[in-house]
C-alpha cells in the first residue's frame, strides 16, 4: 500500500511538473524526469485529460490533484434528471478535477454548464474551492463574466450550474501562436471591465491566466474559474499559496513548472494582503502572452520562476513580436511593475487604455488609407499632363464599383469596441433590417451562410468575422462582403460601413458617421447605410422611396434589438422553443417592436398555437403602417394566411412582394402554394416555375413544383423535378411527393422505398403510414388500412405529436363514412376532436359526421368554425358549402346540395385533402355528382365523377378517387348498360383483392351482377 502511495506521488509530481510543458517535447521531458514506464504512460494519460478539460471551462489549478485514483469522476448519462430540473445532454470535458456537463435547464428552457468536482468523498478541498466559485461568480454580473446560477449537489457530489458557453479558452487559441493585435486590444477591453466589475463588488480573481478566460465563438471574453477568489484582502501567506496550489514544499522542490507561479504577482508570492493590483499583474502577464504566445517569466522549477517574478524584467514584447504597437507594450509593462504603486491602479485603468490604443490604431489606418489615396491621386494628376492614357487609368480607379441586381451580399458581424456589448448584435440586426428594405440589394441568407459553413466544417453559429465571411462569400458565389464596425471617441461614437470585394478584398465603398450620444447611433446608422446604398449603384430614386427610419422600422431600443437578434439567432439553431423567451423579451423591453411580434406570430404558428400565433400576428398587423415597406408586407401576408385566413387578400399581398421585391423567392413559393390552395393550378404551376429559376437549391421549391405537375398529370415532368432534387441532396424533405408520384405511376417498388427510408423517423414514418392506409383503402383494403391508420396514431403520439395523430384518425374517420361504416367513422371523429380542436380536424370531422348522418354533430361544427373564421376563404366558400351539400344529400334534398355547391365552382380544385395535406379531393365535383344521380341527371352526374376520375394528380390516393369509379358506373347504368357493365368491371377489378366485408363493396357487386 505504501508503496502505491509513494508511486502515485511520483506520478503527481511529474504531472505538475509536465502541465508546462510543450507536447511535442513532452516525451523527451519524461524520458528524462522518470525511469518507469508505467508511471510515464499514467502521465501521458493524465495530462491527455487535463488538456481536454481545458477545452471548454477552467483546467485543474497545478498541485490540486488530491489523490489516486485522479480519473474518478462522476459519470452521468444522457437524458438523466438532476434535482427535478437540469436533464444531462452530453459530457463536455473531463479531467482529474471532475467533469464539465451540458445540460438543459427544463424549467428556463435553456442549456447550462454543470460543473462538478471530484465525486471522492474526502476531496473537501475541492467541494470548498467549487462552494466559492459559485458564491464568488454569483455576486457578480457582467457580460464578459461567466453566469454562475446556481451550487447543488447530486450523489455527494457538488456542482454549479453556469453559463453555457461554445468557443475555446485563450491557452487554446494562443497555442497555435498570438492573436491579432486588434483582437487583444478588444479583449483585453473586455477582460479589464469585467475585472472592474469584480474588484467594485470587492472580489478579488487571483487567478486571472489564459486558461481561466474564455473567448465564446462570437468573439467576446468571459472570465473563468473564481474558485481562488476572496475579499478585498487576503492577509496569510499559507492561506495564498494554499489556495493557489503552491505548498511551501513547492517552492522549493526541484523539476516543478508552476503554470499558476507564471502569473502570481510579486505581492502574491510574498504572501502579502492584496488587493485588486494583483489580478492587474496577471492580467499584464495574460495580455503578454496573448500579444506573443509566450509567457514573460519562465523557469525550470516553481521557486525559479518566482524568483524571476520578483527580481527579472521580461523581455519587451515588441522584440519577440515587432508589430506590437508602443502603446499596447507601454500597457502590458505598466501592468508587470513590480512596484503595484507603479502599476494601473484600476483595471478599469488598463481597459480604457486598450480601448483608446485600440481607436488610435484604427484611425490611423484611416488616415494612412486616405493618404495612400491622396499620394495616388497626386501621381493620377501628375499623369494627367502626361498623357491622356493616364487619365482613363485614373478615372477607372477613382469612380465607384457598382454592383448589379444579381449580386449578392455577404453581412459580417458588426465589429465593436466601445465596451458596450449591446453594439454587437443589436447593430448588426437592425442592419439587416435596413437593408432588406433595398429591392436592389440582394443579401445572403442566413439559411445560405449556415450552409456554407457546413461546407468548411465550422459550426453554422459560427461568428461571422472579416475573414469568415469572406470565404463564406466566395464560396456562395457573392460578390461584396459588407462590415460595419462601431468605436468610441470619447463621449462619441464613429460608425463605418465598408464594403470590399470578396476576392480581392478590395474597397467597393465606405461610409462614415459619428453619433454624438448613444441615442443617435441607430438613426446615423440608418443615414450612413443610405448613403452607401447609392455608392453601390441603387438608384436615388429606389433610396428615397424605400428609406424608413431605422428606429421606425424597428424599436428605439438598442437592448430590444440585441434581444431580438439573439431570438432569431436562437430560433436558427435551436428551434422554436428556445427563441420564445428571447423574443419576448424584445417585447418588454419595447411592446410596440413590430418585426418582433410578427416574428413571435410565426414561431407559434410553427407550433400549431393557432390562438398565440392570432395574437401577436394582430398586433403586429395594427402597426404595419411604421415598418418598412418589405416588413409591411411579411406582416400582412402573415395576418391574411394565419389569422383571417383571407387567401385572395394574401395572393394580393404577395403580387406586391413580387413587384417590389422580383428577385425575392418567398413571394412566389407562398403565391404558389395559396394559389394552388384556391384551385388555380395553372397559376400555381407559373409561379413555382418562377421560383426555380430564382433559386434552385431549396427543397421546397422541388415540392411544389412537383405537386403542381402532378395535378395537372404531366407526371414525366414532376419526376423531372424530383430526380434533379435527388441529385442535388434535397429529396430528404421529399418522401410525401416520391411516394406520390409512384402511386400515380403504379410503382409498388418506389412506394415501398419511401416507407422503408421514412421507418424510425418519427414525422416521416406517421405520415408515411397514414399515406399507406390511404393506399390500400383506395384498393378497398380496408383491414389493412386501419391497422397501418393504427400505427400512424401510434407513431405521431410517441413522437409527442397530438396534431399529426388527430389529423391520421379524421382521416381514417372520412375514409370509413365514404365505405359506410357509421360506428367506426364515428369514433375515429370523435377521438380526433379529442386530441385537438384546430381548423382542419374539425372540418374533417364535420364532414365525417354529415356523411354518416349524425347531423346535429356536424351542424354544431359548422357554426363553431364560422365562428372561428368568418372571413377564412376555404372555409366560407369551399369547406361549409361541402359539409351542408352532405347535410342536405343526407336530407334527401338534392336541389339544396347542388345550391350550396355553387360557392365552391371557382374553389373545386383546390381546397387541400383534409386534413389538409397537399394535393386536394375534388369533394365538390363527388358530391355534386351525387346529387345529379338522385335527380337521375345521368349526363352531369358522368361530367362530374369523370373530374374526378381524371383529376388524379390532384386526389392521389385518397379513396375517392376509386369510389368515384363506382359512381361513375352507376351514371351510367342510366343510359347505357352496356357501357355500365364496363365500368363496373373496371371499378371491381381495381377492388380485386378488397375486403369482402366492406358495404360498398359488396353492394358494388350486386349491382353489377344485376346488369349481367
Amino acid at each position: 500500500m505504501e508503496a502505491q502511495q509513494s508511486k502515485w506521488e511520483t506520478v503527481k509530481t511529474l504531472f505538475e511538473a509536465a502541465q508546462g510543458v510543450d507536447p511535442e517535447e513532452l516525451s523527451q521531458f519524461l524520458a528524462a524526469k522518470c525511469q518507469d514506464a508505467e508511471i510515464c504512460a499514467e502521465v501521458e494519460r493524465l495530462l491527455s485529460e487535463y488538456r481536454q478539460a481545458g477545452s471548454f471551462l477552467s483546467t485543474p489549478a497545478v498541485g490540486r490533484i488530491s489523490g489516486p485514483p485522479l480519473n474518478q469522476t462522476l459519470k452521468l448519462a444522457p437524458g438523466e434528471l438532476l434535482s427535478g430540473r437540469f436533464k444531462i445532454a452530453e459530457l463536455i470535458a473531463a479531467g482529474g478535477m471532475g467533469v464539465v456537463y451540458k445540460a438543459e435547464d427544463l424549467e428556463l428552457r435553456r442549456f447550462v454548464a454543470l460543473k462538478f468536482v471530484s465525486v471522492e468523498s474526502n476531496d473537501l478541498q475541492a467541494q470548498a474551492r467549487l462552494r466559492r466559485e459559485a458564491q464568488a461568480a454569483s455576486a457578480l454580473s457582467h457580460p464578459n463574466i461567466c453566469t454562475v446560477y446556481e451550487i447543488g449537489n447530486h450523489a455527494g457530489s457538488a456542482f454549479i450550474a453556469m453559463e453555457f458557453l461554445e468557443g475555446m479558452t485563450v491557452k487554446q487559441q494562443i497555442a497555435d501562436g498570438p492573436l491579432d493585435i486588434d483582437t487583444v486590444m478588444s479583449l483585453g477591453a473586455e477582460i479589464g471591465d469585467a475585472l472592474d466589475a469584480a474588484h467594485s463588488a470587492g472580489v478579488l480573481h487571483r487567478d486571472i491566466k489564459p486558461a481561466n478566460i474564455f473567448i465564446t465563438n462570437r468573439g467576446h471574453a468571459k472570465i473563468l474559474d473564481f474558485g481562488i477568489a476572496t475579499g478585498a484582502r487576503v492577509a496569510t501567506i499559507s492561506e495564498e499559496r494554499k489556495l493557489a496550489g503552491l505548498a511551501d514544499a513547492t517552492l522549493t522542490e526541484p523539476g516543478l513548472v508552476a503554470g499558476t507561479a507564471s502569473y502570481m504577482s510579486p505581492e502574491q508570492i510574498r504572501g502579502e494582503p492584496l488587493d485588486g493590483r494583483t489580478d492587474i499583474f496577471s492580467f499584464g502577464v495574460t495580455l503578454y502572452e496573448m500579444a506573443t504566445a509566450k509567457l514573460p517569466f519562465v523557469a525550470e522549477s516553481a521557486a525559479a520562476v518566482c524568483h524571476a517574478v520578483l527580481s527579472s524584467i521580461p523581455e519587451a514584447p515588441s522584440r519577440i513580436r515587432p508589430q506590437i504597437p508602443p502603446e499596447l507594450e507601454t500597457i502590458i509593462q505598466t501592468c508587470l511593475e513590480k512596484d503595484r504603486q507603479a502599476r494601473y491602479q484600476r483595471a478599469a485603468d488598463v481597459a480604457a487604455g486598450l480601448s483608446q490604443a485600440k481607436r488610435r490604431r484604427e484611425s490611423n489606418s484611416l488616415v494612412a488609407a486616405a493618404k495612400r489615396r491622396s499620394q495616388w491621386m497626386a501621381w493620377a494628376s501628375a499623369s494627367i499632363l502626361v498623357t491622356v492614357l493616364g487619365t482613363a487609368a485614373w478615372w477607372r480607379w477613382l469612380r465607384p464599383v457598382h454592383l448589379t441586381e444579381k449580386d449578392s451580399i455577404v453581412l459580417a458581424d458588426f465589429g465593436n469596441t466601445t465596451g458596450d456589448p449591446v453594439f454587437s448584435d443589436a447593430l448588426k440586426a437592425g442592419l439587416m433590417a435596413d437593408l432588406g428594405q433595398s429591392p436592389f440589394l440582394n443579401i445572403l441568407s442566413e439559411d445560405e451562410i449556415a450552409k456554407q459553413l457546413r461546407f468548411m466544417g465550422r459550426p453554422v453559429d459560427s461568428p461571422l468575422t472579416a475573414q469568415v465571411g469572406r470565404e463564406v462569400c466566395r464560396r456562395a458565389g457573392s460578390k461584396a462582403m459588407l462590415v460595419g464596425n462601431i468605436s468610441s471617441i470619447g463621449s462619441h461614437y464613429a460608425i463605418t460601413l465598408s464594403a470590399s470585394n470578396c476576392e480581392d478584398g478590395s474597397s467597393l465603398a465606405v461610409e462614415q458617421v459619428e453619433a454624438t450620444r448613444r441615442e443617435e447611433v441607430l438613426s446615423r446608422l440608418h443615414q450612413a447605410l443610405g448613403r452607401l446604398r447609392g455608392k453601390l449603384g441603387e438608384s436615388l430614386s429606389s433610396v428615397q422611396k424605400h428609406d424608413t427610419p431605422l428606429e421606425q422600422a424597428t424599436t428605439t431600443s438598442l437592448e430590444a434589438l440585441q434581444a431580438f437578434s439573439h431570438a432569431q439567432r436562437a430560433f436558427r439553431s435551436q428551434g422554436e422553443t428556445a427563441a420564445i423567451p428571447l423574443f419576448q423579451q424584445a417585447l418588454h423591453l419595447d411592446p410596440d417592436f413590430a418585426l418582433a411580434l410578427s416574428d413571435l406570430a410565426n414561431v407559434y404558428s410553427n407550433l400549431g398555437e393557432e390562438g398565440l400565433c392570432a395574437y401577436y400576428a394582430s398586433k403586429a398587423y395594427a402597426l404595419r403602417d411604421r415598418v418598412s415597406d418589405r416588413e409591411r408586407i411579411v406582416i400582412e401576408s402573415n395576418y391574411f394566411m394565419d389569422v383571417t385566413g383571407e387567401l385572395e387578400k394574401a395572393a394580393q399581398v404577395f403580387e406586391q412582394w413580387k413587384q417590389l421585391y422580383p428577385r425575392a423567392l418567398y413571394p412566389y413559393v407562398m403565391l404558389g402554394a395559396v394559389e394552388s390552395s384556391l384551385g388555380q393550378v395553372q397559376k400555381a404551376l407559373e409561379n413555382d416555375l418562377a421560383a426555380y429559376s430564382i433559386k434552385k437549391d431549396t427543397a421546397v421549391v422541388y415540392r411544389n413544383l412537383s405537386l403542381d405537375y402532378m395535378a395537372v398529370n404531366r407526371l414525366e415532368e414532376a419526376e423531372n423535378v424530383l430526380d434533379e432534387a435527388r441529385r442535388r441532396s434535397l429529396d430528404a424533405s421529399l418522401l410525401e411527393n416520391y411516394y406520390q408520384l409512384a402511386f400515380l405511376r403504379g410503382d409498388q417498388q418506389e412506394m415501398d422505398r419511401c416507407v422503408s427510408t421514412a421507418a424510425g423517423t418519427p414525422d416521416d414514418e406517421s405520415a408515411m403510414l397514414s399515406s399507406q392506409a390511404d393506399t390500400e383503402a383506395y384498393y378497398g383494403r380496408l383491414n389493412r388500412a386501419r391497422e397501418l391508420s393504427r400505427r400512424a396514431v401510434q407513431s405521431a403520439l410517441a413522437a409527442g405529436s397530438k396534431d399529426s395523430a388527430a389529423n391520421w384518425q379524421v382521416a381514417a374517420a372520412l375514409r370509413e363514412a365514404e365505405f359506410g361504416n357509421r360506428d367506426a367513422a364515428r369514433r375515429l371523429a370523435q377521438a380526433a376532436l379529442a386530441l385537438t380542436t384546430s381548423k382542419p380536424v374539425q372540418v374533417a370531422a364535420a364532414l365525417a359526421f354529415a356523411r354518416i348522418g349524425d347531423l346535429e354533430r356536424s351542424k354544431k361544427l359548422v357554426h363553431t368554425i364560422r365562428l372561428r373564421s368568418p372571413n377564412d376563404t376555404l372555409q366560407v366558400k369551399y369547406w361549409i358549402p361541402v359539409i351542408l351539400a352532405a347535410i342536405a344529400l343526407d336530407q334527401g334534398d338534392a336541389k339544396e346540395a347542388l345550391s350550396q355547391l355553387d360557392a365552391t365552382a371557382p374553389y373545386e380544385l383546390g381546397g387541400d385533402r383534409p386534413p389538409f395535406s397537399a394535393g386536394a379531393t375534388l369533394y365538390p365535383s363527388y358530391l355534386r355528382g351525387q346529387a345529379y344521380l338522385a335527380v337521375k341527371n345521368w349526363g352531369k352526374a358522368k361530367a362530374e365523377f369523370k373530374k374526378v376520375i381524371d383529376g388524379r394528380g390532384l386526389v392521389w390516393n385518397f379513396p375517392l378517387g376509386s369510389l368515384a369509379q363506382l359512381q361513375f358506373s352507376r351514371a351510367l347504368k342510366g343510359e347505357e348498360n352496356q357501357q355500365a357493365k364496363a365500368a363496373y368491371r373496371q371499378f371491381l377489378s381495381l377492388w380485386a383483392q378488397a375486403d369482402h366485408s366492406v358495404p360498398v363493396y359488396s353492394l358494388a357487386k350486386r349491382e353489377s351482377a344485376l346488369l349481367q
